[in-house]
């Protein structure tokens, strides 16, 4: 009889636990993922854990880096938004930001490491358009930079990190075009001409101390019986943080919901 009671017990203790046991990763019959959902790198440690309602995202994902650290937290609500938060795996906020329909949209903001802005970015249906203006470490402006459609179009603007102007010039859909000016971080001239899609076209001048010391010519490219003028300082790339925006989005902009 004391076997039959401690049966007994020990299968109501079972089911209990199997009341409340999670379940993941579940398909209806028609093969839509519905509840919560975890998947795991190649290597074993949790890459996501979210949610679903007929194969949708819904509420909260989280993605880690393999380390554990959280690399995204994402909040899916019904009219196809989603907010996100990128982190650096020490834990700084990245990058935040909006999705509409699973691509990037209106205001992403981009920060350092440290915390102050690293770029600020408008978006529709995962095109830049407007301007976009990227940040010095210090917090002054490096670059003002106007977009259409994913292109760049309009002006652009770059500042040395003391806030003088550098480079102002023009782009028509992606290619350079129209009057370019470039200056000394004294605020003084040293070269001005202009584009042609993409390649010098006409006279260009170069200026020493503010004033005009010679001129060239160019045709689609080509300088005539001149040597090329390297612009002052380094590209304007190796100064920015640029490609660590470029390597979270390579690796993990898409992820919303896969």
């Amino acid at each position: 009889m004391k076997h039959l009671f401690l049966i007994i017990a020990l299968s109501f203790v079972s089911s209990g636990f199997a009341q409340t046991s999670e379940v993941w990763n579940q398909k209806d019959s028609k093969g839509l993922k519905q509840g919560k959902w975890k998947k795991h790198y190649d290597t074993g440690e949790v890459y996501w854990i979210g949610e679903f309602k007929n194969d949708k995202p819904i509420n909260q994902f989280i993605y880690y880096f393999k380390s554990g650290a959280v690399l995204l937290e994402v909040t899916h609500f019904p009219n196809a938004i989603s907010r996100a938060t990128f982190y650096y795996e020490t834990g700084e906020v990245a990058a935040a930001g909006k999705y509409y329909k699973q691509q990037r949209d209106s205001i992403w903001v981009h920060y350092y490491p440290k915390g102050n802005k690293m770029s600020q970015e408008k978006y529709i249906n995962g095109k830049r358009y407007g301007t976009s203006t990227d940040y010095y470490q210090n917090g002054n402006v490096l670059r003002e930079q106007e977009w259409e459609n994913n292109l760049e179009h309009g002006l652009t603007k770059v500042y040395y990190e003391n806030g003088k102007l550098k480079e102002q010039k023009r782009y028509k859909m992606g290619s350079l075009e129209g009057l370019c000016s470039l200056y000394e971080s004294n605020g003084n001239m040293y070269m001005q001409g202009s584009y042609l899609k993409d390649v010098k076209h006409g006279t260009w001048y170069t200026y020493k101390n503010g004033k005009q010391n010679k001129t060239m010519e160019y045709e689609y490219g080509k300088c005539k019986g001149c040597d090329e003028i390297v612009p002052l300082d380094e590209p304007i790339e190796k100064i920015t943080d640029q490609d660590i925006i470029d390597e979270f989005y390579k690796k993990y902009g898409n992820l919303i919901g896969k």
